[in-house]
C-alpha cells in the first residue's frame, strides 16, 4: 500500500512516521571511544588545570560539575584521542550510571573523560548532538542499552554495541525543533521545581518564626488542650468498597492537607460500627502515627469520613 503524508511506517525500533529513516549510529559518528584513567589515579588530580570528566559527572541528560577534578596538561598531552571536542554527546558504559549521556559544553571543551565515559560524535551534517543525547535518555534507547546487558547484570557497553544502536532519523531541521522543545520542557520543569524549593523554604522560615516559643508562651501536654481522648481508627482491615464512606490513611495525608485522590470506601454499615471509637469532624487534627509518622493535616470540611489505626486523630478543644 502506497503511504501518503501524516501517515506511519513499521520499523526496526516500532512505528515511526513515514519520511524518517533508522540509521545505526556508527553510520552517522565520527568518532566512539573513551578515555583512561591516569597512573596514579586520584592521586594525580589537581584543583585546576585540565577537566577530566568521570561517570558521576554524566547525569540523565545533563553535566554535573560539583564534583570534577582536573588533570595537568603533561598528562593531558598523553590522551590526545580522548580530547573533549564541543557538542560531543558523553555515554557512560560501565558500572550503576550506565546509560546516563549528556552533551559537551563550553566549560568541558579540551578537558579528558575516563575509560567509564564513552565520547560519542557526530557528523553534525546529519545528527543533532542533543537530539542524540534526548533519544539514548528515551525509553527506546534505554531499552536498546539494557538489551546488552546480559542477564540485567548492567556488566558494560562495548564501543561496537554502541555503534549498532539503531537511531531513528528525521530530518535535521526536525531534529533540532525536538530537541528544542524538549530542552524547554527541561527549562520549565527545572524552573517550577526551584519555584517550588522556594516557597517550601519561605514557608519553613515563617514556620519557624511563629512557632518559636516565646517568653510568655506556656508548654502544656496535648492531653491538656483536647476536648476528647486522642484515639485511633480501627486496626482490623476493613472491607473496601468501590464506593461509600471515604476512609483515610496516611497516603491521603499530604503536605498537610487530605488528598482525596486514591480513595478507598468502606460501607455505612461499617462506618456507623468504627464511628463508635473514632468518628473524625471538622477541624479535627490528623497525625500519622505509623507507617509515615509524622504526616498532618486539618480535617476543613463536614465530610463523612473515617480513618484507619494508623492515623491519630486530635480534637483541640
Amino acid at each position: 500500500m502506497e503511504l501518503k503524508e501524516n501517515q506511519y511506517k513499521e520499523s526496526e525500533i516500532g512505528i515511526i512516521p513515514y519520511d524518517w529513516e533508522v540509521t545505526s549510529l556508527g553510520d552517522i559518528t565520527i568518532k566512539v571511544g573513551s578515555g583512561i584513567t591516569p597512573t596514579g589515579g586520584e592521586k594525580v588530580y589537581k584543583l585546576e588545570g585540565r577537566i577530566f570528566l568521570r561517570s558521576q559527572n554524566i547525569g540523565n541528560g545533563k553535566l554535573f560539575l560539583q564534583d570534577v577534578a582536573y588533570i595537568d596538561d603533561e598528562i593531558h598531552n598523553t590522551f590526545t584521542s580522548s580530547e573533549i571536542h564541543e557538542k560531543d554527546v558523553f555515554l557512560n558504559i560501565t558500572g550503576a550510571s550506565i546509560g546516563r549521556s549528556a552533551v559537551a559544553n563550553s566549560v568541558v571543551v579540551h578537558g579528558n573523560v575516563n575509560q567509564h565515559v564513552c565520547i560519542i560524535r557526530v557528523n553534525q551534517a546529519s545528527l543533532d548532538p542533543y537530539y542524540l543525547n534526548y533519544f539514548l535518555s528515551s525509553q527506546n534507547g534505554q531499552k536498546q542499552i539494557n538489551n546488552y546487558q546480559a542477564g540485567g547484570n548492567r556488566q558494560g557497553l562495548n564501543f561496537e554495541q554502541i555503534k549498532s544502536f539503531q537511531i531513528p532519523l528525521p530530518t535535521k531541521p526536525e531534529q533540532i525543533a525536538i530537541a528544542t522543545a524538549l530542552s524547554d520542557t527541561d527549562a520549565l520543569i527545572e524552573n517550577l521545581e526551584k519555584l517550588l524549593v522556594k516557597k517550601r523554604n519561605i514557608k519553613q522560615c515563617i514556620m519557624h518564626k511563629l512557632l518559636s516559643p516565646k517568653k510568655y508562651w506556656e508548654t502544656r501536654k496535648i492531653i491538656d488542650i483536647v476536648s476528647t481522648p486522642v484515639t485511633d481508627g480501627p486496626h482490623e482491615t476493613p472491607r473496601f468498597l468501590k464506593e461509600g464512606i471515604p476512609f483515610l490513611s496516611v497516603n491521603n495525608l499530604v503536605n498537610n492537607r487530605i488528598d482525596f485522590n486514591e480513595l478507598r470506601f468502606i460501607s455505612l454499615e461499617d462506618n456507623q460500627l468504627y464511628s463508635k471509637k473514632c468518628k473524625p469532624q471538622k477541624n479535627d487534627i490528623l497525625l500519622g502515627k505509623a507507617a509515615s509518622v509524622g504526616k498532618v493535616a486539618i480535617l476543613d470540611s463536614d465530610l463523612e469520613i473515617n480513618i484507619w489505626s494508623p492515623i491519630a486523630l486530635i480534637r483541640p478543644r
